[in-house]
């Protein structure tokens, strides 16, 4: 039964190392057969790894700085891994700097630490995605590094629309502004690093997913949730601030023509990402 069991594996390999030269072949590179056997070993790769036996040999041959594979990398994935980045921040120098340091990371030697992180990648999905995430990831955290400090419900304040009368404009933007910000402020550290991200830095759902582990769809309850929760914490506020009656806030809160959209929609997520 064992026996058995090592012939399957054996055979599993044989199948990825067959594809994976073959596409070395393809773009003039002549694969290590034994070290790239030995490197399966080591990441426990399977038959159903086979699909993306020609990104695990990318990847492979990446690790030991071959130039052909260098600048394939470059070809297949230089532009998504831009694009992915200026999710995070459109900054040109903020895109340099993160993929700059991606770049040290994924295909050089990390020190005594040991060999390019791209190595790390099992072949269990596409090699763009597996990209996608470190990408992001590293973004995120270099984005959290050099924070600008500007405050949600700031964000969340629109230009006045033309015609609005002055002096009550600016009574509606103190007395909401300061009723948001309350509630804002009521929110966990979660909801409002979501809240700063999705409205401040325009990071989707999707990234966002990403960065708290999450699938999307839990990322646009959580926008849900928070939306809900700080529009009844600022009718509350507004309540009290004002003295009036919950109809009378209601009222109130549909002069603010200031907020990004008012009453019922406060905070309301971009139609593209729900």
């Amino acid at each position: 039964m064992v026996a058995s069991g090592l012939v399957e594996v054996r055979s599993h390999l044989e199948r990825i190392v067959e594809i994976a030269r073959a596409a070395c072949e393809g773009i003039g590179i002549e694969l290590d057969a034994v070290g790239f056997t030995a490197h399966l070993v080591e990441i426990q790769a399977a038959d159903e790894q086979a699909e993306h036996a020609a990104d695990l040999a990318l990847a492979y041959v990446c690790a030991r700085g071959d130039g052909i594979a260098l600048h394939q990398f470059e070809q297949r994935y230089g532009t998504l891994l831009t694009e992915v980045v200026r999710t995070v921040d459109r900054d040109p120098g903020f895109v340099d700097d993160v993929l700059q340091q991606l770049r040290e990371r994924l295909l050089t030697r990390d020190g005594e630490a040991g060999p390019p992180r791209i190595v790390r990648y099992r072949g269990t999905g596409p090699l763009g995605a597996w990209l996608r995430v470190a990408a992001l990831r590293l973004a995120i955290d270099h984005r959290r590094a050099h924070w600008r400090e500007l405050p949600v419900e700031d964000v969340l304040i629109a230009s006045d629309p033309p015609g609005t009368d002055p002096v009550a404009r600016a009574h509606d933007h103190v007395v909401v502004r300061d009723a948001l910000r309350a509630a804002v402020a009521q929110q966990s550290s979660r909801v409002r690093t979501l809240l700063r991200f999705y409205y401040s830095e325009n990071v989707g759902v999707e990234e966002l997913g990403t960065m708290f582990r999450v699938h999307a769809s839990t990322v646009s309850r959580w926008l849900a949730r928070a939306r809900a929760d700080i529009l009844v914490a600022t009718r509350s506020r507004l309540a009290e601030i004002l003295r009036a009656s919950p109809s009378e806030v209601e009222s109130h809160l549909g002069l603010v023509q200031s907020l990004e959209v008012s009453l019922g929609t406060l905070l309301q997520t971009r139609q593209n990402d729900e």
